[in-house]
């Protein structure tokens, strides 16, 4: 019978052969930097055609506006922007006298307060002062009674809204039988004679004008009260 060529016809033992060591991987670093600018080129592609397609879209809106601009432009008659300009000049010059013009509402509002009983004002005269800002007060007055002068003289003193309060030229009155007549002076803040639009938005700073000076009499007779 004969033997299959595939079947050994003896058999000899070989020793185990020792299995070489598995070699560490290494890292593609050029394969990993081309696929790196790959996706930067992708995305830098990307932003240039987003930037190119916002640019037209911001073209395309600036004419639409341009276009209704000008049909605006077309619409307004000559007399229309002459109006229109006239008005804006107004406007300006009101502003502007406005900022100039001093308002001592709140400074006759104190005084209406200060003002106490048997006390007769029959003189104001109020100049500004452009260093400070705010104004130099001078009044005249008549007083029934020496009592009542006292009272107004502590009512203005103590009062912290004016500073130098001073009494002056105190002697009977020559029209009033037994009456005390007075000067008084004192230095206004600001606060109490700023413009007009500073009272309107306080938070428009004011700008103090030339020195003014607004005189104010008062002819009723000293026996009259203010409460």
């Amino acid at each position: 019978m004969a033997i299959p060529s595939e079947v050994p016809t003896s058999f000899v033992p070989h020793p185990p052969q020792a299995h070489s060591p598995k070699r560490p991987g290494r890292f593609d670093f050029s394969g990993a930097l081309s696929f790196a600018a790959i996706i930067f080129f992708a995305v830098a592609v990307l932003v240039a055609g987003g930037l190119f397609i916002y640019g037209q879209y911001l073209n395309n809106k600036l004419s639409q506006q341009e276009k209704a601009l000008g049909a605006a432009q077309k619409s307004l008659s000559q007399g229309d922007i002459a109006r229109f300009v006239f008005l804006n000049t107004r406007i300006s010059q009101a502003k502007s006298l406005l900022q100039s013009h001093r308002t001592p509402s709140r400074l006759f509002d104190l005084l209406e307060a200060k003002t106490v009983k048997n006390i007769q004002i029959t003189s104001l005269n109020l100049t500004a002062d452009n260093k400070s800002g705010g104004a130099k007060l001078k009044m005249t007055g008549v007083a029934r009674d020496f009592s009542a002068l006292v009272t107004e003289s502590r009512a203005l003193t103590q009062d912290s809204a004016l500073s130098s309060v001073t009494f002056s030229n105190i002697g009977p009155d020559t029209h009033v039988p037994n009456a005390i007549s007075f000067s008084v002076s004192a230095l206004v803040p600001s606060s109490l004679v700023q413009n007009f639009s500073a009272i309107v938005a306080p938070e428009v700073s004011s700008s103090p004008s030339s020195t003014a000076t607004s005189s104010a009499a008062v002819s009723s007779p000293a026996t009259s009260t203010t409460p």
